[in-house]
Formats: C-alpha cells, sequence, structure tokens
C-alpha cells in the first residue's frame, strides 16, 4: 500500500503532510534539557519555512520531481527541509515565486566560458629571402 500512497502524494497538487513534532523529535539527541527544547524550536520553525516555500512552488514543480523528492523524503524521517533541498536540487533551483512555471529536471550544466582549447596561430608567410 505504500508505494500507491507515493504515487499519490508525488502527483496531488498540494504539498503533502508531514508530522512536523515527528520530523524534530530527535532535534538536540544528546543535548541538555535546554538546548533540547532550543534545538526543536529551530527545527519546527526551519520546517515551517520550508513548508511555506513548498506551498508557493509545488504546483510549479514537475510530477517526476514530486514523485521521487516525496518518496526520498519519506525513506528516513519526514522533512519539508529536506523535500524542499531535494526539489531545489532536483530542478537545479530552477524556480521562483512569481509567474507560474512548470519545473523540470535540471540540465547539465554547459561549460563555463573561459580559454578553450587553443587556437592554431595563423600561419604567416615567411618573408622572401633576397636572390
Amino acid at each position: 500500500m505504500l508505494p500507491s500512497v507515493l504515487v499519490f502524494l508525488a502527483f496531488a497538487s498540494t504539498v503533502p503532510t508531514f508530522n512536523l513534532a515527528n520530523s524534530c523529535r530527535a532535534a538536540g539527541f544528546g543535548a541538555s534539557a535546554e538546548d533540547r527544547v532550543k534545538a526543536h524550536e529551530s527545527c519546527m520553525q526551519e520546517e515551517q519555512a520550508a513548508l511555506k516555500q513548498l506551498r508557493l512552488v509545488w504546483g510549479r514543480i514537475s510530477g517526476s520531481v514530486r514523485q521521487s523528492c516525496a518518496g526520498q523524503s519519506l525513506e528516513i524521517a519526514p522533512s519539508y527541509v529536506e523535500l524542499l533541498t531535494c526539489v531545489e536540487m532536483r530542478s537545479g533551483g530552477n524556480f521562483t515565486v512569481g509567474a507560474p512555471k512548470e519545473v523540470t529536471p535540471a540540465e547539465p550544466n554547459p561549460p563555463a566560458p573561459g580559454p578553450g582549447p587553443a587556437s592554431p596561430a595563423p600561419v604567416v608567410p615567411a618573408p622572401a629571402s633576397p636572390k
């Protein structure tokens, strides 16, 4: 049943729903009680910010990227930060808040401009020798 849920989530028009408390439960593991509270609060804020960004761009992300990233984000611990990171990486960060645009996986980067292979030097005839 899990694979069908992933397919549904990936093609859904809304961002998958994760339990933020569960996502942030391990934040600060092994730290003092005060630091654990701060780490948990920080995690919750980061997750909420990532969710907000995902809601703004989700409809412009291609179905293949949604499917891949939604599945990947569920493998370990559901996280909006991880989901957003995956979407950004798979789309090359090729989305902005504004006009709707379908986001597709990024193309490989073209080579950077710069000195290419050396061009052969022009052939200049030698000066004529006096006869």
